[in-house]
């Protein structure tokens, strides 16, 4: 009986799925990418209509990459050229070194694009936009992203 709740939570719920059948296949690869802070220089609004339930946003420059993630400031590429005179820097530089994974990885724009592909699963599990309807399961939208990296087109 105390295994109950376990199963429960192991089991993806309905809006878990529709986000996921909803993510269009031609996006690239998958990357684990820190989570995105709000940034007051950079806005939304003016790249979607809030109406859009599905977004697919295409970063294909670093100056646009930076104030997606204006908070994270060591990345690999910073760590690279971190100078360290003496001993008594070590153990900050190993503990960077550790803990990367919280870090931006270094992206190559002149080759890769970035895709940020974001969208209310809930809408997807519940609402019936695609059908004209504008009934909402909620005022306001909870938009999940998820990232993904491929070579630029030709």
């Amino acid at each position: 009986m105390l295994m109950a709740p376990l199963f429960s939570e192991a089991q993806r719920r309905e809006w878990d799925i529709a986000y996921y059948k909803s993510i269009p296949q031609e996006l690239g690869k998958p990357i684990h990418m820190p989570d995105r802070d709000y940034n007051p220089n950079f806005d939304w609004e003016e790249t979607y209509n809030y109406r859009q339930k599905s977004r697919v946003y295409i970063i294909s420059s670093d100056s646009i990459y930076r104030k997606l993630f204006w908070r994270y400031v060591y990345t690999q590429d910073s760590l690279k050229k971190y100078d360290l005179p003496g001993d008594y820097f070590q153990w900050q530089y190993k503990w960077m070194k550790e803990h990367l994974i919280d870090s931006l990885p270094v992206i190559d724009f002149s080759k890769n694009d970035l895709i940020v592909y974001a969208a209310c699963a809930q809408c997807f599990a519940y609402c019936e936009h695609e059908q004209g309807s504008d009934s909402c399961h909620r005022n306001a939208c909870n938009f999940r992203e998820t990232f993904y990296i491929r070579e630029k087109k030709k």
